[in-house]
């Protein structure tokens, strides 16, 4: 089974240090999406990793229709879909506060997400099958900051 990494699509610059506020602090930044390549015999193989803050059901919605059109993209570039798979991962914060008697709850409002994809895919340019997916969550990061 041939599996070769494809270097030049590893484009996730995770590890980068950024200088936070001038304060000479550096932070590691992850690009958000984080997306890479692979090619496995014939096969294309995307993978991404996306977080957001979004209320989940909102977001579901809106990943369920980027999914489709993001097949749809595929098979009009004329690519064949082995499988497109992600999978939503969220988590709310609430936080409780009791002051004499009173008990106080304040929740973080928005959801934390963290979305993983995988996508095979044949007969398409490994270049243009990343670039297809960034789009894809390109498009979603439009739609959650309107």
């Amino acid at each position: 089974m041939e599996q070769k990494k494809m270097r030049p699509m590893a484009v996730g610059r995770t590890g980068e240090k950024t200088d936070i506020r001038g304060t000479g602090v550096k932070k590691a930044v992850r690009e958000n999406p984080e997306i890479s390549v692979i090619l496995q015999e014939s096969a294309v193989v995307v993978s991404a990793f996306y977080q957001a803050k979004i209320g989940r059901e909102v977001f579901a919605e809106m990943l369920r229709q980027g999914l489709g059109g993001l097949a749809e993209e595929f098979e009009t570039r004329g690519a064949v879909i082995g499988h497109i798979k992600a999978s939503l991962d969220s988590q709310r914060t609430e936080m409780f506060s009791v002051t004499e008697r009173e008990v106080y709850v304040k929740s973080s409002g928005e959801d934390e997400l963290c979305i993983r994809l995988a996508a095979i895919v044949f007969m398409v340019d490994p270049q243009l099958a990343a670039a297809l997916v960034r789009e894809m969550f390109a498009d979603l990061d439009r739609k959650i900051r309107k």
